[in-house]
């Protein structure tokens, strides 16, 4: 049994709420600097991967400027971030769909390690913000939680008989 497309949206939206909160959630200096996963990029990737017809590169800028009002950051560094890599794994979902999943986690990391060069980018350009080395760090650990993502999203999307 399929759901509707309007249940599917709300679920998706749910789970991408669930990573904001776990992506804003404070933590010691320590492990916010070295040891937060990227919890919402990668859910927004999970959906473009696994649904791109309904999860798609506005999705993911929509999902990406949600992190820059709850961040405070400025306005669009991370929709425009999202979207770029939206736009590769949607392009790009029937190869890597094909792939282990910890082969996914590698292509993951290069797609956080964009990220994080995008917005790294663009802070330092536009906001004139010093972006230390350690920044990089947290996506080793990004490469980890992906199996994680994906197997608890995997499992919510086929009980829920999402499409």
């Amino acid at each position: 049994m399929r759901r509707g497309s309007f249940f599917t949206l709300v679920i998706i939206w749910l789970s991408l709420i669930c990573a904001a909160f776990l992506q804003v959630l404070p933590l010691p200096p320590f492990i916010d600097e070295f040891l937060r996963p990227q919890w919402m990029l990668l859910t927004a990737m999970y959906w473009a991967l696994a649904l791109p017809h309904r999860f798609g590169i506005g999705s993911a800028w929509l999902a990406g400027l949600t992190l820059d009002i709850l961040w405070g950051s400025t306005l669009g560094f991370n929709g425009l971030a999202f979207g770029l890599c939206a736009a590769f794994i949607v392009e790009n979902c029937h190869k890597i769909r094909t792939y282990s999943v910890w082969h996914q986690a590698l292509i993951l990391l290069g797609v956080v390690l964009v990220y994080q060069l995008i917005f790294a980018g663009l802070s330092s350009w536009i906001d004139h913000a010093l972006v230390p080395n350690s920044y990089y760090a947290s996506s080793f650990i990004t490469l980890l939680a992906w199996p994680w993502i994906f197997f608890t999203l995997r499992k919510v999307r086929r009980r829920l008989f999402l499409s």
